[in-house]
């Protein structure tokens, strides 16, 4: 399954939820 862009989808008009995952740790150790 390849990954879709954000140019490749057409959202306009749509309400859309998007899931970010950074991979950072929370805390300073």
């Amino acid at each position: 399954m390849a990954k879709k862009t954000i140019d490749a989808v057409d959202v306009a008009g749509k309400t859309v939820l998007m899931r970010v995952d950074f991979n950072v740790p929370l805390d300073a150790e």
